[in-house]
């Protein structure tokens, strides 16, 4: 999912968060959204008595008949509007089972993409506050072992040890002894954020620490929990804190 996708996706969970005091023009615009993102069947919120139909203001006591209409869904009890569905929810927010109905997916669905956006919201969090504090930079050299530096481009090319292998035919090691010196983990936390890895579970700590999250929703995060490291590993973490004065 894009960063712009996750932008739309916040704009439209802050106008439904709202969606009693948002104006008519917004309400239209954010179910355009809403319906972008995803196909909308039906809605089985409870209507009212009538319907002020947005669209072409025509007064409804009886399910819309116009097919063409954007907004038109096969939901007779909703006036077949998912305007009339989202308005008449006269919450302040929509709840999974709501939004599963709207989308015509199991709420085990929108749970999990929820907690799929939620991560790389996080994500994106984390590589902004690391950006802007100018820690070490650099990159990865694709066809060279990723601890020592040695070329192994045709060995990478060939795919001839799956086992040293990270990317076919770009980043790998070239002994188990580089394998086990820098994991799997420590190279993607430094290939994604383009620093140590030791700066990125600090800062990762930090924020982390911050926000209400299971030990499992931060391993998914960055490929490993900061609180169950080798006891090495933390010493190496520690040590670079105390390097760079970072409190």
């Amino acid at each position: 999912m894009e960063v712009a996708q996750l932008d739309s996706i916040r704009k439209i969970s802050d106008t439904i968060e709202g969606w009693e005091n948002v104006s008519e023009s917004s309400k239209l615009q954010t179910i355009r959204q809403l319906k972008s993102i995803a196909k909308i069947e039906k809605c089985a919120i409870p209507k009212d008595s009538e319907l002020n139909c947005p669209e072409y203001n025509y007064s409804l006591s009886q399910p819309c008949g116009l097919t063409a209409c954007e907004f038109y869904i096969k939901d007779p009890q909703n006036f077949n509007c998912i305007y009339h569905s989202l308005d008449n929810a006269k919450k302040r927010r929509l709840t999974t089972k709501e939004v599963s109905a709207v989308l015509e997916c199991t709420e085990s669905e929108v749970n999990s993409l929820i907690n799929g956006a939620i991560q790389k919201i996080r994500v994106v969090r984390l590589e902004d506050e690391i950006t802007a504090t100018k820690p070490n930079r650099f990159e990865y050299l694709p066809g060279h072992c990723v601890t020592c530096g040695m070329d192994i481009s045709d060995e990478l090319d060939l795919g001839e040890n799956q086992s040293l292998t990270i990317e076919y035919g770009k980043f790998g090691y070239c002994s188990e002894v580089c394998k086990k010196e820098k994991p799997i983990w420590k190279f993607k936390l430094e290939n994604r954020f383009g620093t140590d890895w030791e700066y990125v579970v600090f800062r990762a700590n930090q924020y982390l620490s911050t926000i209400k999250t299971s030990h499992k929703e931060i391993e998914m995060m960055l490929g490993v929990d900061p609180n169950n490291l080798k006891d090495k590993d933390k010493e190496k973490v520690r040590r670079y804190k105390e390097a760079y004065s970072l409190d």
